[in-house]
């Protein structure tokens, strides 16, 4: 992709062949990125060739739940190279119950979660427990 050096969006969606990116990797001026629902693509082929030299990305986006769980998994440090994130958009992961908060950028604005019933009900549970708590007082 190294031809597409000015490419700002990148929306990858429903291609169940794809299994890596190309080798010479992301284009470098990328600000907003989706990849989903491309079930032979997994978080180690993006990294691999990607995420380390997005120092521009604000926005990314994953579904599906293949991908949302290598994103979600203990052992996973996918943002450590995306230092400016601004926004985080997590779609159509039936199986992800929790996020890795401790891993989140501390510059996200927004994270938006969609049809993700497991996660949604957490954060729902942990919203009702905070409010309660913040009317007690």
């Amino acid at each position: 992709m190294n031809t597409l050096y000015s490419l700002q969006d990148l929306d990858i969606s429903n291609v169940p062949q794809l299994v890596s990116l190309p080798q010479g990797g992301l284009p470098p001026k990328l600000r907003s990125v989706f990849i989903g629902f491309c079930k032979s693509l997994s978080l180690v082929a993006i990294a691999e060739y990607g995420f380390q030299w997005l120092s521009s990305l604000l926005k990314l986006g994953i579904g599906g739940d293949d991908l949302a769980q290598s994103f979600m998994e203990e052992n996973s440090y996918a943002f450590q190279h995306l230092t400016i994130l601004q926004e985080f958009h997590i779609l159509r992961c039936s199986k992800i119950e929790s996020l890795p908060e401790d891993r989140l950028p501390s510059t996200l604005l927004l994270l938006r979660i969609q049809d993700c019933p497991l996660l949604e009900a957490r954060l729902a549970l942990w919203t009702g427990k905070e409010a309660t708590k913040a009317r007690r007082g």
